[in-house]
């Protein structure tokens, strides 16, 4: 138990090395290419900050544990639009870009409520799989060319002789300490609760999901803390996108996947009514503290029901 503690903290510690690199990189890299903060917070960091989804996901799903795959894919999109949201937004106010609301928003509801539409009946098929990964593809490549199409004046404005080379490789060393430093979180984070006989669902949708959510929350903190609010932001959007659309899809892909009753009747809707709360929240493309610290509230109500109730 003291070893797997200990290896905990080492994780955490990795995970704050690798918010560190890959908020500066990211910043760094959008100032280079002359690209929006918010578009590289929609895309690369936001892909970056959930390949330890990506990989707890699909190494669950070969393992038979379909609780922790399904579980994780579900718990860490709440905990990202309560949890890290709610977190950065109290630490500093979020402003949010205006593109953010009229199209990435939208387009993530979007993505969730499909997952549920297809995930209700308590099985994903294959087909919807590859119905979600073409969805995630679409969206992807919507993204590239909406920042193709962006003025050419935006672009000069952010012009600068930021050398491109070093803060890519600062990008992928940041990737690379979050991948590590969630793996050793979650690992020993799951021996520690397997003391306490909680069952793979409840460990899935709660205490792996939150430490797989944990590169988003170190990111975006760290983010909000330095004012780079629109990665922030941009981060959960892009992250809850790819959660839902790259690894719902890939699983089902891969094999088809039970979804449990308490999903679709407690956590699935409560994961939808999250991001149409969202919708309001925003409309004066600004989070304030005090909804920051609401919407944690709601997700330390939610967590205790999780467990009361399994």
């Amino acid at each position: 138990m003291i070893i797997a503690i200990l290896l905990f903290l080492v994780g955490i510690a990795c995970l704050s090395i690798g918010a560190e690199a890959l908020v500066k990189g990211a910043s760094n890299l959008a100032r280079a290419l002359h690209i929006l903060p918010s578009i590289i917070g929609l895309t690369i960091v936001a892909y970056g900050t959930s390949l330890p989804e990506l990989l707890v996901s699909v190494t669950a799903m070969y393992r038979g544990n379909t609780g922790i795959s399904i579980g994780n894919i579900i718990g860490s999109n709440i905990a990202n639009m309560a949890l890290v949201l709610g977190i950065s937004a109290m630490i500093q106010p979020l402003s949010v870009h205006r593109t953010a609301i009229k199209q990435d928003l939208p387009i993530m509801i979007i993505a969730l409520s499909s997952f549920y539409i297809f995930a209700i009946n308590g099985f994903l098929s294959k087909l919807e799989g590859m119905l979600l990964l073409s969805g995630f593809v679409a969206y992807t490549a919507f993204t590239l060319y909406r920042t193709m199409r962006e003025p050419a004046e935006n672009k000069a404005a952010r012009k600068g002789r930021t050398p491109l080379l070093p803060n890519l490789f600062l990008l992928a060393v940041g990737v690379v300490c979050l991948a590590v430093g969630t793996h050793l979180a979650v690992e020993n984070a799951i021996i520690i609760a397997q003391r306490l006989n909680v069952s793979m669902l409840v460990i899935g949708i709660t205490l792996v999901a939150v430490g797989t959510s944990l590169p988003e929350l170190a990111t975006s903190v760290v983010a909000a803390y330095r004012k780079k609010t629109d990665i922030s932001v941009g981060n959960i959007i892009g992250s809850n996108i790819f959660n839902t659309l790259a690894i719902g899809g890939l699983v089902a892909l891969i094999r088809g996947i039970s979804v449990d009753q308490s999903l679709i009747f407690f956590s699935l809707p409560i994961m939808i009514l999250l991001s149409i709360v969202l919708l309001p929240i925003v409309a004066d493309f600004r989070i304030t503290r005090l909804e920051g610290g609401t919407i944690v509230v709601s997700y330390i109500v939610y967590i205790c029901l999780m467990f009361i109730y399994s």
